[in-house]
């Protein structure tokens, strides 16, 4: 198993924080280490969107590696749960993904929709 992230950046038990800067060389050794963590059947599946869900959940909890950790976990325990696989996805080849869309626990942005 990796290691927890908490242990290999600097400050990373420390709340999330205002200015917090995901491009500086702290904020890139943070997105590593969460990287890192995830499971490697993940990453194997889908290393683009474990790209995307660790740098979206550190953004969200501005730096914080602890519970960026903990949120990107639970989005790909959810993912294999409903969804059933961390391949890429489309509506228009998925009826399954359009069902899970029309119950409104998801919603999709201007764009992702194609």
């Amino acid at each position: 198993a990796a290691p927890a992230p908490a242990a290999s950046a600097p400050n990373s038990s420390e709340p999330g924080s205002d200015d917090f800067d995901l491009d500086s060389k702290e904020g890139q050794e943070r997105l590593r280490a969460l990287r890192e963590a995830m499971p490697e059947r993940v990453v194997a599946a889908n290393a683009k969107l474990v790209d995307f869900i660790c740098e979206a959940s550190l953004r969200f909890r501005r730096g914080h590696l602890p519970s960026a950790k903990e949120r990107a976990l639970a989005y790909f325990e959810w993912r294999e749960k409903y969804i059933g696989s961390f391949a890429d996805q489309r509506i228009s080849d998925d009826p399954e993904l359009l069902r899970v869309l029309k119950t409104g626990l998801v919603r999709l942005g201007a764009g992702a929709a194609s």
